[in-house]
């Protein structure tokens, strides 16, 4: 242990430093913990060192998440594919659970239900066999108050239910589901500035812009009808009145996905953030509010079904199908699994990257990339009659090439130009 202290006659010494000893120590995980032993002057008074004067921890070298060391230099890249490959993976299982769900007799609320019921149980089951066999001192909790969680959770549960109803292409048309999905960048941007007070430096900016640029070009086959899109821009969508709030039920479906994303940068950029520890408390938050919404799909015009009867005779046999493996349930315990396996990844991965990158816009803007990747996941297999490999390359597949090519670049530009600014913060311009 290295040990330095400071001048005995105090001559040439700031008077904070009289009778103050600074030790060193390196501890087993190989990082440097610093030590300040601060003795009684002769005046018997307690003499603080000043700030400024306090020697700055050495910077970390790794992120532990749960029984995983993970470099730092790594860290940001292998986040960022994570995140996209999870995201792709529950954007791919969630219609084909879906589907399986309404072809067993059940309705795609029931499916966000159950499903969410699952997500804190799995959560829970990592969180108490990481302290059980990885790390005794794990904490169970989340720190500070628990408000934010129970805040988070109800955001995660308003977009669930907004989105779930206003998605059948009855209600609103698929062309416009893909546009109005891309106002998740425009509101986060927006909600930060507002609630953190963080902006977006003209680089970072034009980056996003870049991005939505390239949403819309992958977008484009399903706004014009273009071969292979699957949808007509003509089809689809309520009528009347309905034509107008249903899309607008669905964009302001992405408005508390948007905020959930600030309070959960805000949550965890805190230095004893416990980053497994908070999104465990927020899926309970979330199932819990879910389950409180079920009178929704009742509501006359709103929900699915006709009656309360009707409600819980269809979510027993939609609960039954999760544990069973007969041929009337269609797969759907399986295709549930897969769904809320990626899901559960999906949703930790981005929590991570909102804490170990930039921030919540650089999450959203990563997970663009799901877009275009998604629709070329289609393009090479197809779900029915049943799930099978079958490359089939069309106009939108040219499209989607086009956008991912144009999103790609602009989302390593933003990360660069954001590791830039760290190194030089007084540089950034500020933009709401």
């Amino acid at each position: 242990m290295a040990h330095v202290r400071s001048g005995t006659n105090g001559k040439g010494v700031h008077p904070a430093l009289k009778g103050v000893s600074t030790s060193m120590q390196t501890t087993e995980d190989g990082l440097v913990q610093w030590n300040q032993n601060y003795q009684v002057s002769a005046s018997r008074q307690i003499l603080p060192l000043p700030k400024e004067m306090i020697p700055p921890p050495p910077p970390l070298t790794s992120v532990k998440a749960l029984c995983c060391h993970i470099p730092l230099r790594f860290l940001n890249s292998i986040l960022a594919i994570l995140t996209v490959v999870c995201n792709v993976a529950m954007n791919v299982t969630l219609p084909i659970y879906a589907d399986a769900m309404i072809k067993a007799g059940g309705d795609v609320f029931d499916a966000l239900v159950l499903a969410g019921v699952f997500f804190p149980v799995i959560f829970f089951a990592f969180l108490l066999a990481s302290k059980l066999f990885c790390d005794r001192t794990q904490k169970l909790l989340p720190i500070g108050s628990f408000k934010v969680a129970i805040l988070v959770g109800f955001l995660t549960a308003m977009n669930g239910v907004l989105v779930v109803f206003a998605s059948p292409a009855e209600r609103t048309p698929p062309y416009l589901q893909g546009i109005l999905a891309t106002t998740l960048v425009p509101f986060t941007v927006f909600f930060r500035y507002l609630v953190l007070r963080k902006g977006v430096s003209f680089q970072r900016l034009i980056c996003t812009g870049v991005v939505l640029v390239g949403l819309f070009i992958t977008i484009e086959p399903q706004v014009w009808d273009l071969e292979g899109s699957g949808s007509a821009s003509g089809n689809g969508g309520d009528t009347g009145i309905g034509r107008v709030l249903w899309p607008m039920c669905f964009a302001l479906g992405f408005v508390p996905a948007a905020l959930l994303n600030v309070y959960i940068e805000r949550q965890t950029k805190g230095e004893e953030a416990e980053s497994f520890v908070f999104i465990t408390w927020i899926q309970l938050f979330q199932a819990i509010f879910v389950v409180l919404c079920f009178w929704a799909d009742f509501i006359p015009g709103f929900g699915t079904v006709e009656s309360p009867a009707l409600f819980f005779s269809k979510l027993k046999m939609a609960l039954g199908c999760m544990f069973s493996s007969s041929d009337d349930c269609y797969g759907v315990a399986f295709k549930a699994w897969l769904f809320i396996t990626s899901y559960c990844t999906a949703n930790l991965f981005s929590l991570l990257l909102i804490q170990y990158a930039e921030g919540a816009i650089y999450a959203v803007i990563v997970q663009a990339l799901v877009t275009p990747l998604a629709t070329l996941f289609w393009t090479v297999f197809k779900p029915s009659p049943a799930f099978h490999w079958d490359p089939e390359f069309t106009t939108t597949t040219g499209f989607t090439l086009v956008g991912l090519m144009v999103i790609s670049p602009a989302v390593v530009m933003y990360n660069y130009f954001s590791k830039k600014e760290e190194a030089t913060p007084n540089d950034t311009i500020q933009h709401p």
